[in-house]
């Protein structure tokens, strides 16, 4: 059963951590990362040890995505991110989904007062900076979701061995 649950969680990390590096660099997070994490959680969820309350993480998932897709609308969340956010809402179920939250907005929060502080240093030095550390370029938050998403993946029912 430890290589299931080995499997299990690789097949959650590994999405997360690509959507991040992609969301850094290239200010996308690519659909086929987000279908993986889609894919898991069913495998995952018929591998829980005690099941899992399907109905609660659909709930979960639903939720966000409404409120996603307003503040999408509102152009204030991006496409990818919204995307990224309801499937990783959909591990984490309703159990975990305020956790989830706090985590993304407190690592968000940091996230910007660091990138503001490496653009102001990059600016300073006068070199050629990547789109990441460039003055008036947004901030990919996929690194918040999916940072939140790896701390939480060890209270997750789904990933537990």
């Amino acid at each position: 059963m430890a290589s299931v649950h080995a499997l299990l969680l690789g097949w959650y990390v590994v999405p997360v951590a690509l959507a991040m590096g992609w969301d850094a660099v290239s200010y996308r997070i690519p659909n086929w990362t987000v279908l993986l994490l889609l894919a898991g959680f069913p495998v995952a969820g018929l591998l829980a040890p005690g099941g899992v309350p399907w109905l609660w993480h659909l709930a979960a998932a639903a939720l966000v995505f409404a409120v996603g897709l307003g503040l999408f609308a509102l152009r204030l969340a991006g496409g990818g991110d919204v995307k990224l956010l309801t499937t990783v809402a959909l591990w984490a179920g309703w159990e975990h989904l305020l956790e989830l939250a706090v985590l993304m907005g407190v690592l968000g929060g940091v996230a910007v007062v660091l990138l503001l502080l490496a653009r102001v240093a990059a600016s300073g030095i006068g070199i050629v900076a990547p789109r990441l550390l460039r003055a008036g370029e947004p901030v990919p938050y996929g690194l918040a979701i999916g940072l939140a998403a790896l701390m939480l993946a060890p209270d997750l029912a789904l990933l537990r061995g």
